[in-house]
């Protein structure tokens, strides 16, 4: 039980200094980055050197980069609907301002794909789209 308690401290300290760590990252890239699509793009970029690399801390920076991206969605999240779509935007919009609806089949600015896509969805799946994407093939090639 000993053991069990000192191991979750520092599990504990562990997830409280990733998440510090992830917002002190959100913070810099924030200031070279006008958009949170921007944002995620340049997250996505080191996403992918990391996992190229032979460092031993791989597993340490892929954890940091989820957490970053777990901020951000939440950020983005907690938004008000009338921040996030003004009337400037609404053009480019994948969703309705006023109803949050789909506006059309095909997302004109899909945020995740980062080109015009149709995910088939009626609310956007966010960073879920790739488990749904991957289950969708697999139950094909079946």
């Amino acid at each position: 039980m000993e053991n069990y308690q000192k191991l979750e401290s520092i599990y504990s300290e562990l997830n409280r200094f990733t998440n510090e760590k992830a917002e002190e990252l959100i913070k810099e890239l924030k200031i070279n980055c006008s958009t949170n699509k921007e944002l995620y793009s340049r997250l996505d970029l080191f996403d992918k050197q990391i996992r190229f690399t032979r460092d031993s801390n791989k597993f340490v920076n892929a954890s940091l980069i989820t957490e970053a991206k777990r901020l951000l969605d939440k950020e983005v999240n907690d938004l008000p609907i009338k921040k996030l779509f003004t009337k400037e935007n609404e053009k480019q919009a994948n969703f309705s301002s006023e109803t949050g609806e789909k506006l059309n089949e095909v997302c004109p600015n899909c945020w995740i794909k980062h080109q015009p896509y149709n995910c088939g969805l009626e609310k956007c799946p966010g960073h879920r789209l790739f488990a749904i994407e991957l289950e969708r093939s697999s139950t094909k090639n079946k």
